[in-house]
Protein backbone atom coordinates (compact mmCIF):
# COMPACT_ATOMS: atom_id res chain seq x y z
CA UNK A 1 0.00 0.00 0.00
CA UNK A 2 1.26 2.93 -1.02
CA UNK A 3 1.65 6.17 1.17
CA UNK A 4 -0.53 8.07 -0.87
CA UNK A 5 -3.27 5.39 -0.29
CA UNK A 6 -2.13 5.06 3.96
CA UNK A 7 -2.77 9.73 3.59
CA UNK A 8 -5.99 9.10 2.04
CA UNK A 9 -7.53 6.13 5.02
CA UNK A 10 -5.92 8.16 7.19
CA UNK A 11 -7.97 11.65 6.02
CA UNK A 12 -11.17 9.69 5.93
CA UNK A 13 -11.28 8.48 9.58
CA UNK A 14 -10.03 11.81 11.20
CA UNK A 15 -13.06 14.16 8.76
CA UNK A 16 -15.65 11.56 9.45
CA UNK A 17 -15.07 9.66 12.44
CA UNK A 18 -16.48 6.21 13.60
CA UNK A 19 -17.74 5.97 9.96
CA UNK A 20 -14.55 6.97 8.10
CA UNK A 21 -12.88 3.80 9.70
CA UNK A 22 -15.40 1.80 8.85
CA UNK A 23 -14.99 2.90 5.33
CA UNK A 24 -11.01 2.40 5.89
CA UNK A 25 -11.77 -0.89 7.11
CA UNK A 26 -13.91 -1.99 4.39
CA UNK A 27 -11.05 -0.70 1.89
CA UNK A 28 -8.57 -2.95 3.21
CA UNK A 29 -10.63 -5.89 2.74
CA UNK A 30 -11.32 -4.85 -0.83
CA UNK A 31 -7.44 -4.70 -1.95
CA UNK A 32 -7.02 -8.07 -0.06
CA UNK A 33 -9.65 -9.51 -2.38
CA UNK A 34 -9.83 -7.99 -5.47
CA UNK A 35 -7.83 -10.56 -6.94
CA UNK A 36 -10.57 -13.24 -6.47
CA UNK A 37 -13.76 -14.01 -8.04
CA UNK A 38 -16.22 -12.79 -5.63
CA UNK A 39 -14.08 -9.37 -5.03
CA UNK A 40 -17.33 -7.73 -7.27
CA UNK A 41 -19.81 -8.49 -5.56
CA UNK A 42 -18.17 -8.23 -1.98
CA UNK A 43 -17.21 -4.44 -3.36
CA UNK A 44 -20.84 -3.99 -4.24
CA UNK A 45 -22.08 -4.67 -0.77
CA UNK A 46 -19.24 -3.10 1.29
CA UNK A 47 -19.53 0.16 -1.08
CA UNK A 48 -23.70 0.03 0.13
CA UNK A 49 -22.82 -0.14 3.91
CA UNK A 50 -19.99 2.24 3.55
CA UNK A 51 -22.94 4.53 2.54
CA UNK A 52 -25.40 4.03 5.33
CA UNK A 53 -22.79 4.42 7.31
CA UNK A 54 -21.98 7.76 6.44
CA UNK A 55 -25.61 8.80 6.88
CA UNK A 56 -25.90 7.45 10.23
CA UNK A 57 -22.86 8.42 11.74
CA UNK A 58 -21.93 11.76 10.14
CA UNK A 59 -22.64 14.65 12.16
CA UNK A 60 -26.36 16.05 11.59
CA UNK A 61 -24.64 19.36 10.08
CA UNK A 62 -23.16 17.34 7.51
CA UNK A 63 -26.18 15.40 6.61
CA UNK A 64 -28.35 16.54 3.33
CA UNK A 65 -32.47 16.89 3.74
CA UNK A 66 -33.93 14.91 1.53
CA UNK A 67 -37.92 15.66 1.86
CA UNK A 68 -39.62 19.09 3.78
CA UNK A 69 -41.40 17.69 7.16
CA UNK A 70 -44.98 18.88 7.02
CA UNK A 71 -45.90 21.61 10.20
CA UNK A 72 -48.65 22.02 11.92
CA UNK A 73 -50.16 25.72 12.33
CA UNK A 74 -49.05 27.35 15.15
CA UNK A 75 -51.42 28.35 17.61
CA UNK A 76 -52.82 32.29 17.77
CA UNK A 77 -50.37 33.78 20.58
CA UNK A 78 -52.06 34.32 23.82
CA UNK A 79 -54.78 37.02 23.71
CA UNK A 80 -55.47 36.94 20.21
CA UNK A 81 -58.89 35.62 18.73
CA UNK A 82 -59.56 33.20 15.65
CA UNK A 83 -61.29 35.18 12.94
CA UNK A 84 -64.82 35.02 13.00
CA UNK A 85 -67.10 33.29 10.21
CA UNK A 86 -70.22 34.89 8.98
CA UNK A 87 -72.17 32.07 8.90
CA UNK A 88 -75.27 34.34 7.36
CA UNK A 89 -73.45 34.79 4.03
CA UNK A 90 -72.13 31.74 3.78
CA UNK A 91 -75.42 30.24 3.32
CA UNK A 92 -76.75 33.14 1.34
CA UNK A 93 -73.40 32.84 -0.65
CA UNK A 94 -73.82 28.93 -0.71
CA UNK A 95 -77.66 29.43 -2.82
CA UNK A 96 -76.53 31.91 -4.86
CA UNK A 97 -73.79 29.34 -6.32
CA UNK A 98 -76.27 26.72 -5.92
CA UNK A 99 -74.01 24.66 -3.58
CA UNK A 100 -76.44 21.95 -1.59
CA UNK A 101 -73.27 20.64 0.25
CA UNK A 102 -72.60 24.27 1.18
CA UNK A 103 -75.81 25.05 2.23
CA UNK A 104 -76.33 22.00 4.53
CA UNK A 105 -72.86 22.89 6.17
CA UNK A 106 -74.01 26.58 6.73
CA UNK A 107 -77.27 25.67 8.15
CA UNK A 108 -75.60 22.94 10.46
CA UNK A 109 -73.02 25.08 11.70
CA UNK A 110 -76.28 27.11 12.83
CA UNK A 111 -76.53 30.00 9.90
CA UNK A 112 -80.12 31.61 10.07
CA UNK A 113 -82.52 29.93 7.58
CA UNK A 114 -83.81 33.35 6.79
CA UNK A 115 -80.86 35.30 6.16
CA UNK A 116 -81.29 38.09 3.97
CA UNK A 117 -79.26 40.04 1.42
CA UNK A 118 -79.07 43.79 0.86
CA UNK A 119 -82.31 44.01 -1.40
CA UNK A 120 -84.18 41.93 1.15
CA UNK A 121 -84.91 38.53 -0.63
CA UNK A 122 -84.60 35.39 1.53
CA UNK A 123 -82.17 32.46 0.87
CA UNK A 124 -85.61 30.80 0.28
CA UNK A 125 -86.28 33.49 -2.54
CA UNK A 126 -82.73 33.22 -3.89
CA UNK A 127 -83.13 29.45 -4.22
CA UNK A 128 -86.57 29.93 -5.35
CA UNK A 129 -85.20 32.72 -8.15
CA UNK A 130 -82.43 30.09 -9.46
CA UNK A 131 -85.33 27.37 -10.04
CA UNK A 132 -83.14 24.98 -6.57
CA UNK A 133 -86.41 22.85 -5.66
CA UNK A 134 -83.45 20.86 -3.65
CA UNK A 135 -82.28 23.71 -2.26
CA UNK A 136 -85.39 25.54 -1.94
CA UNK A 137 -86.59 21.94 -0.37
CA UNK A 138 -84.00 21.91 1.90
CA UNK A 139 -84.89 25.24 3.37
CA UNK A 140 -88.46 24.20 3.77
CA UNK A 141 -87.27 21.62 6.39
CA UNK A 142 -85.45 24.05 8.38
CA UNK A 143 -88.50 25.87 8.95
CA UNK A 144 -87.77 29.03 6.39
CA UNK A 145 -90.29 31.51 6.75
CA UNK A 146 -92.93 30.88 3.13
CA UNK A 147 -94.27 34.49 3.81
CA UNK A 148 -91.17 36.70 3.88
CA UNK A 149 -91.70 39.41 1.52
CA UNK A 150 -89.72 41.64 -0.29
CA UNK A 151 -90.01 44.83 -2.89
CA UNK A 152 -90.50 44.14 -6.06
CA UNK A 153 -88.53 45.58 -9.13
CA UNK A 154 -91.54 44.73 -11.17
CA UNK A 155 -93.50 47.45 -11.95
CA UNK A 156 -96.83 45.23 -12.08
CA UNK A 157 -96.16 43.77 -8.59
CA UNK A 158 -95.76 45.28 -5.35
CA UNK A 159 -94.37 43.19 -2.82
CA UNK A 160 -92.83 39.60 -3.81
CA UNK A 161 -92.44 36.34 -1.90
CA UNK A 162 -90.62 32.58 -2.59
CA UNK A 163 -94.03 31.95 -4.08
CA UNK A 164 -94.96 34.77 -6.20
CA UNK A 165 -90.71 34.19 -7.81
CA UNK A 166 -91.67 30.79 -8.18
CA UNK A 167 -94.98 31.50 -9.89
CA UNK A 168 -92.93 34.01 -11.94
CA UNK A 169 -90.85 31.88 -13.41
CA UNK A 170 -93.22 29.50 -14.29
CA UNK A 171 -91.52 26.49 -12.06
CA UNK A 172 -94.80 23.90 -10.88
CA UNK A 173 -92.75 21.28 -8.97
CA UNK A 174 -91.38 24.82 -6.59
CA UNK A 175 -94.88 26.20 -6.67
CA UNK A 176 -96.66 22.79 -5.26
CA UNK A 177 -94.06 22.36 -3.14
CA UNK A 178 -94.36 25.79 -1.59
CA UNK A 179 -97.97 25.56 -1.40
CA UNK A 180 -97.59 22.39 0.55
CA UNK A 181 -95.73 23.74 2.93
CA UNK A 182 -98.58 26.17 4.31
CA UNK A 183 -100.72 25.25 6.48
CA UNK A 184 -104.15 24.58 5.48
CA UNK A 185 -105.75 27.30 6.86
CA UNK A 186 -103.26 29.62 5.76
CA UNK A 187 -103.66 27.98 2.24
CA UNK A 188 -107.53 28.77 2.11
CA UNK A 189 -107.50 31.84 3.22
CA UNK A 190 -107.87 34.58 0.49
CA UNK A 191 -105.60 36.85 1.92
CA UNK A 192 -102.63 34.29 1.72
CA UNK A 193 -102.78 34.33 -1.75
CA UNK A 194 -103.00 36.89 -3.48
CA UNK A 195 -104.93 37.45 -6.58
CA UNK A 196 -102.08 38.79 -8.32
CA UNK A 197 -100.59 35.23 -8.31
CA UNK A 198 -103.33 33.66 -9.98
CA UNK A 199 -103.50 37.09 -12.40
CA UNK A 200 -99.41 36.00 -13.07
CA UNK A 201 -100.42 32.40 -14.07
CA UNK A 202 -102.96 33.67 -16.33
CA UNK A 203 -101.09 36.34 -17.88
CA UNK A 204 -98.33 33.52 -18.44
CA UNK A 205 -101.32 30.66 -19.45
CA UNK A 206 -99.41 28.47 -17.14
CA UNK A 207 -102.45 25.81 -15.98
CA UNK A 208 -100.69 23.35 -14.51
CA UNK A 209 -100.22 26.97 -11.73
CA UNK A 210 -103.48 27.93 -12.34
CA UNK A 211 -104.81 24.80 -11.09
CA UNK A 212 -102.89 24.32 -8.45
CA UNK A 213 -103.55 27.98 -7.14
CA UNK A 214 -106.83 27.73 -7.62
CA UNK A 215 -106.99 24.30 -5.50
CA UNK A 216 -105.20 26.21 -2.62
CA UNK A 217 -107.76 29.30 -2.19
CA UNK A 218 -106.78 31.69 -5.06
CA UNK A 219 -110.54 33.06 -6.45
CA UNK A 220 -110.82 32.75 -9.89
CA UNK A 221 -113.60 36.23 -9.63
CA UNK A 222 -110.78 37.97 -7.83
CA UNK A 223 -108.89 41.26 -10.03
CA UNK A 224 -105.28 41.65 -10.48
CA UNK A 225 -103.41 44.52 -9.62
CA UNK A 226 -104.39 46.30 -12.77
CA UNK A 227 -108.07 45.98 -11.98
CA UNK A 228 -108.56 43.28 -14.23
CA UNK A 229 -110.36 39.62 -13.42
CA UNK A 230 -108.03 36.72 -14.54
CA UNK A 231 -110.47 35.11 -17.33
CA UNK A 232 -109.74 39.24 -18.45
CA UNK A 233 -106.38 38.59 -17.93
CA UNK A 234 -105.91 35.33 -20.07
CA UNK A 235 -108.33 36.87 -22.79
CA UNK A 236 -106.01 40.03 -23.10
CA UNK A 237 -102.77 37.92 -23.45
CA UNK A 238 -104.93 35.36 -25.89
CA UNK A 239 -104.79 32.21 -23.80
CA UNK A 240 -107.70 30.44 -24.71
CA UNK A 241 -106.80 26.68 -23.04
CA UNK A 242 -106.78 28.99 -19.93
CA UNK A 243 -110.02 30.65 -20.42
CA UNK A 244 -111.34 27.07 -20.67
CA UNK A 245 -109.76 26.51 -17.86
CA UNK A 246 -111.24 28.83 -15.77
CA UNK A 247 -114.66 28.46 -17.03
CA UNK A 248 -114.57 24.70 -15.95
CA UNK A 249 -112.97 26.09 -12.19
CA UNK A 250 -116.00 28.29 -11.85
CA UNK A 251 -115.18 31.80 -13.85
CA UNK A 252 -118.04 34.28 -15.21
CA UNK A 253 -117.68 35.06 -18.69
CA UNK A 254 -119.58 38.23 -18.17
CA UNK A 255 -118.17 39.70 -14.91
CA UNK A 256 -117.32 43.11 -14.33
CA UNK A 257 -113.71 43.79 -13.65
CA UNK A 258 -113.08 46.72 -11.42
CA UNK A 259 -111.05 48.50 -13.92
CA UNK A 260 -115.07 48.34 -15.95
CA UNK A 261 -116.15 45.90 -18.43
CA UNK A 262 -116.09 42.44 -19.41
CA UNK A 263 -113.38 40.28 -20.95
CA UNK A 264 -115.19 40.74 -24.40
CA UNK A 265 -115.49 44.59 -23.93
CA UNK A 266 -111.37 44.73 -23.54
CA UNK A 267 -110.67 42.48 -26.11
CA UNK A 268 -112.85 44.08 -28.10
CA UNK A 269 -111.21 47.90 -27.43
CA UNK A 270 -107.96 46.05 -28.34
CA UNK A 271 -109.01 45.12 -31.54
CA UNK A 272 -108.64 41.26 -31.36
CA UNK A 273 -110.86 39.30 -33.51
CA UNK A 274 -109.82 36.02 -33.01
CA UNK A 275 -110.25 36.67 -29.16
CA UNK A 276 -114.02 38.31 -29.89
CA UNK A 277 -114.82 35.67 -32.11
CA UNK A 278 -113.94 32.59 -29.50
CA UNK A 279 -115.59 34.56 -26.35
CA UNK A 280 -118.83 35.27 -28.59
CA UNK A 281 -118.75 31.44 -29.43
CA UNK A 282 -118.28 30.83 -25.60
CA UNK A 283 -121.26 32.63 -24.88
CA UNK A 284 -119.68 36.62 -24.24
CA UNK A 285 -122.97 38.90 -24.13
CA UNK A 286 -122.39 40.90 -27.11
CA UNK A 287 -124.71 43.63 -25.63
CA UNK A 288 -122.85 44.12 -22.38
CA UNK A 289 -122.62 47.30 -21.06
CA UNK A 290 -120.70 49.02 -18.23
CA UNK A 291 -121.05 52.04 -16.30
CA UNK A 292 -119.84 54.20 -19.53
CA UNK A 293 -118.99 52.09 -22.84
CA UNK A 294 -121.07 48.88 -24.54
CA UNK A 295 -119.32 46.17 -26.07
CA UNK A 296 -120.31 47.82 -29.65
CA UNK A 297 -119.34 51.66 -28.01
CA UNK A 298 -115.13 50.46 -27.34
CA UNK A 299 -114.90 48.42 -30.59
CA UNK A 300 -115.57 51.66 -33.12
CA UNK A 301 -111.88 51.74 -33.56
CA UNK A 302 -111.75 48.88 -35.38
CA UNK A 303 -114.68 48.35 -38.03
CA UNK A 304 -114.06 44.80 -38.61
CA UNK A 305 -114.80 43.81 -35.02
CA UNK A 306 -118.17 46.17 -35.46
CA UNK A 307 -119.35 44.42 -38.70
CA UNK A 308 -118.67 41.17 -36.97
CA UNK A 309 -120.67 41.97 -33.54
CA UNK A 310 -123.86 43.55 -35.51
CA UNK A 311 -123.59 40.22 -37.23
CA UNK A 312 -123.93 38.33 -33.88
CA UNK A 313 -126.88 40.49 -32.37
CA UNK A 314 -124.97 43.39 -31.09
CA UNK A 315 -127.96 46.50 -30.77
CA UNK A 316 -126.68 48.95 -33.28
CA UNK A 317 -128.07 51.89 -30.80
CA UNK A 318 -126.94 50.72 -27.69
CA UNK A 319 -126.65 52.95 -24.70
CA UNK A 320 -124.72 52.70 -21.93
CA UNK A 321 -124.95 54.93 -19.33
CA UNK A 322 -123.14 57.50 -20.74
CA UNK A 323 -126.33 57.61 -23.10
CA UNK A 324 -124.24 57.62 -26.30
CA UNK A 325 -124.69 55.40 -29.12
CA UNK A 326 -121.95 53.42 -31.14
CA UNK A 327 -122.69 55.75 -33.53
CA UNK A 328 -121.65 58.53 -31.99
CA UNK A 329 -118.11 56.86 -30.43
CA UNK A 330 -117.19 56.35 -33.76
CA UNK A 331 -117.99 60.04 -35.36
CA UNK A 332 -116.01 61.29 -32.36
CA UNK A 333 -113.05 58.74 -32.21
CA UNK A 334 -113.06 60.06 -36.31
CA UNK A 335 -113.50 56.73 -37.80
CA UNK A 336 -115.28 56.91 -41.48
CA UNK A 337 -115.56 53.16 -41.65
CA UNK A 338 -117.36 52.25 -38.47
CA UNK A 339 -119.64 54.98 -39.24
CA UNK A 340 -120.33 53.72 -42.40
CA UNK A 341 -121.18 50.18 -41.21
CA UNK A 342 -123.38 51.43 -38.54
CA UNK A 343 -125.14 53.49 -40.31
CA UNK A 344 -125.65 50.77 -43.25
CA UNK A 345 -127.28 48.20 -40.20
CA UNK A 346 -129.72 51.40 -39.41
CA UNK A 347 -128.10 53.19 -37.00
CA UNK A 348 -129.66 56.28 -36.07
CA UNK A 349 -128.09 59.19 -36.91
CA UNK A 350 -130.64 61.99 -35.22
CA UNK A 351 -130.30 60.74 -31.83
CA UNK A 352 -130.07 62.91 -29.05
CA UNK A 353 -127.81 61.70 -26.11
CA UNK A 354 -127.73 63.28 -22.45
CA UNK A 355 -124.20 64.39 -23.08
CA UNK A 356 -125.03 67.53 -25.42
CA UNK A 357 -125.69 66.30 -28.70
CA UNK A 358 -125.66 64.05 -31.85
CA UNK A 359 -123.05 62.69 -33.97
CA UNK A 360 -122.54 65.73 -36.04
CA UNK A 361 -121.57 67.33 -32.94
CA UNK A 362 -119.21 64.89 -32.17
CA UNK A 363 -117.63 64.92 -35.14
CA UNK A 364 -117.81 68.94 -35.67
CA UNK A 365 -116.27 69.00 -31.81
CA UNK A 366 -113.62 66.75 -32.79
CA UNK A 367 -112.40 68.03 -36.57
CA UNK A 368 -113.08 65.34 -38.17
CA UNK A 369 -114.12 66.24 -41.43
CA UNK A 370 -114.61 63.33 -43.44
CA UNK A 371 -117.14 61.63 -40.87
CA UNK A 372 -119.17 64.92 -41.38
CA UNK A 373 -118.93 64.53 -45.05
CA UNK A 374 -120.10 61.24 -44.07
CA UNK A 375 -123.08 61.86 -42.04
CA UNK A 376 -124.14 64.61 -44.55
CA UNK A 377 -124.55 62.24 -47.57
CA UNK A 378 -126.69 60.01 -45.52
CA UNK A 379 -129.22 63.06 -44.59
CA UNK A 380 -128.83 63.79 -40.64
CA UNK A 381 -130.33 67.17 -39.22
CA UNK A 382 -127.85 70.01 -39.13
CA UNK A 383 -129.38 72.23 -36.84
CA UNK A 384 -130.97 69.74 -34.06
CA UNK A 385 -129.89 70.20 -30.42
CA UNK A 386 -130.44 68.48 -27.17
CA UNK A 387 -132.10 69.89 -24.17
CA UNK A 388 -129.75 70.30 -20.78
CA UNK A 389 -131.63 67.92 -18.96
CA UNK A 390 -130.44 70.29 -15.42
CA UNK A 391 -130.67 73.77 -16.68
CA UNK A 392 -133.38 72.97 -19.32
CA UNK A 393 -131.14 75.39 -21.73
CA UNK A 394 -130.45 73.95 -25.35
CA UNK A 395 -126.93 72.52 -26.29
CA UNK A 396 -125.04 74.02 -29.15
CA UNK A 397 -125.97 72.94 -32.75
CA UNK A 398 -122.90 71.50 -34.90
CA UNK A 399 -122.05 74.39 -36.54
CA UNK A 400 -121.92 76.34 -33.33
CA UNK A 401 -119.36 73.61 -31.73
CA UNK A 402 -117.76 73.54 -34.77
CA UNK A 403 -116.74 77.22 -34.44
CA UNK A 404 -116.59 77.35 -30.83
CA UNK A 405 -113.82 74.63 -31.19
CA UNK A 406 -111.83 76.31 -34.13
CA UNK A 407 -112.72 74.24 -36.91
CA UNK A 408 -113.49 76.55 -39.71
CA UNK A 409 -113.57 73.81 -42.73
CA UNK A 410 -116.06 72.30 -41.04
CA UNK A 411 -118.47 75.17 -39.75
CA UNK A 412 -118.00 76.32 -43.76
CA UNK A 413 -119.38 72.72 -45.08
CA UNK A 414 -122.09 73.02 -42.39
CA UNK A 415 -122.88 76.31 -43.69
CA UNK A 416 -122.87 75.24 -47.08
CA UNK A 417 -125.51 72.09 -46.21
CA UNK A 418 -127.97 74.59 -44.79
CA UNK A 419 -126.70 74.76 -41.29
CA UNK A 420 -128.14 77.74 -38.72
CA UNK A 421 -126.11 79.40 -35.39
Amino acid sequence: MDQKTIAKLRRWMQQYGAGGTVVAACYLMLCSLRKQRRAMLLLSTVGLASICALLLLSPPHQRTRTSAVPTLPMPAPSGMTAPVIDLDKSLLDAVREKDLPRVKTALAAGANVDAVDQKGYSALMLAVEANQEKIARLLLQHDADIEHTADSTAQSTGEETALSIAVGNKNVPIVRLLLEHKSPERSQDEGNLPADLLGQACADGSNAIVRLLVAHGAQVGASWINGLNPLSVAADCHHAETIDLLLSLGAELDQENAREGSALFWVADKGDLSMVKFLVERGADVNYRSQHESVLQSAVQHPEIVRYLLKHGAKVDILAKGEMTPLAEAACEGNVESVRILLAHGADGNHLSGRGGTALNQAAYSGHINVVKTLLRWGVDVDLRAIDPETKEPFETALQTAKAYHHPDIARLLERAGARE
